[in-house]
């Protein structure tokens, strides 16, 4: 079977399961089982595979067509113009998502205005670590990040794991302090100015009706903000808060 022959066969095969990015997603998963890159699938279409390279891009389509999402096959998503590690043990990060980390931006200027010390912001469920790891890179860029103190806390042990991966792949492991803990609990003793929100906020009902989410961890999207905003009125202060829902990007001071 050559490139040509493989690439056709896979992507009516993604298209038949009402893949739709079936013919992207079939170049991809072809090009990770070469273990080459998308132009080289066009430049050499008559190269033939390996039994190999056949049979692991069986297995590929097979979990694709499954409803398995693409970035835990092969393994990274990009967001806000940087790679991300991602496992099917966090929440595959949303174009959507990017929004929030504009938006902290903005109020990080606000914020910082007339200040004389460090602002103290934290991510809680922070999963990949895509939304503080991007917000951090972006503020380097024009600001002294002595300025400010990073937070980001987790309940999943796996999900801190593959945050903490993130962080020294885009060189921010100095920058952020990790916690396991629920939502600010690991955080009591800390006065922060700025709380970043992507938590869960889907129904099981929601869920459901979407199998393109089904292969993600439902501990990262079956959920609401009421212990969230419990634990926010329980606070002796007032942070910003910017948090994502249903509703889109929100924010609550």
């Amino acid at each position: 079977m050559t490139i040509k022959e493989a690439l056709t066969k896979a992507t009516k095969k993604l298209e038949t399961e009402k893949i739709a990015s079936a013919s992207l997603d079939a170049e991809l998963l072809l090009a990770l089982a070469l273990k080459k890159s998308r132009e080289f699938l066009f430049t050499y279409p008559e190269q033939k595979l390996t039994y190999l390279q056949r049979k692991k891009l069986e297995k590929l389509i097979k979990k694709r067509a499954d409803q398995t999402p693409l970035s835990y096959l092969t393994g990274f998503k990009e967001f806000y113009g940087l790679s991300f590690i991602v496992s099917p043990k966090v929440l595959v990060p949303r174009p959507l998502t990017e929004e929030l980390v504009e938006r902290a931006l903005e109020e990080l200027k606000s914020l910082k205005k007339g200040q004389n010390r460090p602002l103290k912001v934290a991510e809680i469920g922070t999963g990949s670590g895509c939304l503080i790891i991007s917000l951090i890179k972006e503020l380097q860029k024009t600001e002294d990040l002595t300025a400010f103190e990073f937070y980001a806390t987790d309940i999943s042990k796996a999900a801190l794991k593959v945050a903490k991966k993130n962080a020294k792949k885009h060189e921010a492991d100095n920058y952020i302090t990790f916690f396991k803990g629920d939502l600010l609990k690991p955080l009591k003793n800390k006065k922060l100015d700025l709380i970043l929100a992507n938590l869960p906020y889907l129904t099981k009902e929601d869920v459901a009706k979407e199998s393109s989410i089904k292969k993600e961890p439902e501990g990262a999207l079956i959920g609401d903000y009421n212990n969230f905003f419990k634990q926010i009125d329980s606070l002796t202060y007032q942070p910003l808060i910017i948090y994502e829902d249903k509703g889109g990007i929100n924010l609550y001071s």
